[in-house]
């Protein structure tokens, strides 16, 4: 994650929303290091002087990690592909080849989420603030007491562990609650480098 931001420097948004479209060009022509490799600053730190070289290093297979005692293999991705609307078709890509991306509608309440299955509360739709994208991981079903069914996608927000379920949310599944179910998007990790020369 730290590696994509620090190459954030022609104008693609980084931690203001971005643009989902460049990161995946980025995952795909160039590639990234693990976490572990370069750890997330997250605004902790003025220290920049990884970021210069990290993204100048370009289309090389590996990267020395910024602390000097081990290389990482850098993990590129394949070109995203779309996902139809159907949930089963969401599950089905999430059961053969993992998480998905989906962008959905951020409505007023969902900043104040802590814990359930995430519904907008209000009638009108109104009250939108805004498109954010996070993963999909997987879907269940949460029972009422009163015996009902409520589906749910569980997702993996980019908040933070103090937000909502430890930083993941479930959001109603089936209903295209917020849009969630109108842009989904897969990818293949670590492809063969060989797809991927300039």
């Amino acid at each position: 994650m730290q590696h994509l931001l620090s190459c954030n420097s022609r104008n693609q948004r980084g931690c203001d929303g971005g643009y989902t479209d460049r990161a995946y060009w980025f995952l795909r022509k160039r590639g990234v290091v693990s976490d572990e490799c370069y750890p997330l600053k997250s605004g902790q730190s003025e220290d920049t002087s990884m970021d210069k070289l990290t993204c100048e290093l370009g289309y090389l297979q590996s990267y020395p990690c910024p602390n000097g005692d081990v290389t990482s293999e850098l993990q590129r991705s394949s070109p995203p592909y779309r996902i139809g609307m159907n949930q089963e078709e969401i599950m089905l890509e999430i059961m053969r080849n993992g998480p998905v991306q989906a962008t959905f509608q951020v409505k007023d309440d969902f900043f104040s989420y802590v814990t359930g299955v995430y519904q907008y509360s209000g009638s009108d739709g109104s009250e939108i603030e805004g498109f954010h994208s996070v993963r999909i991981l997987g879907w269940g079903k949460e029972i009422s007491e009163d015996g009902t069914e409520l589906p749910y996608w569980l997702c993996a927000n980019s908040w933070g562990t103090d937000w909502g379920e430890d930083g993941y949310f479930r959001i109603r599944r089936g209903k295209n609650e917020c849009e969630i179910e109108s842009f989904v998007v897969g990818v293949w990790g670590q492809v063969d480098a060989g797809m991927h020369e300039p």
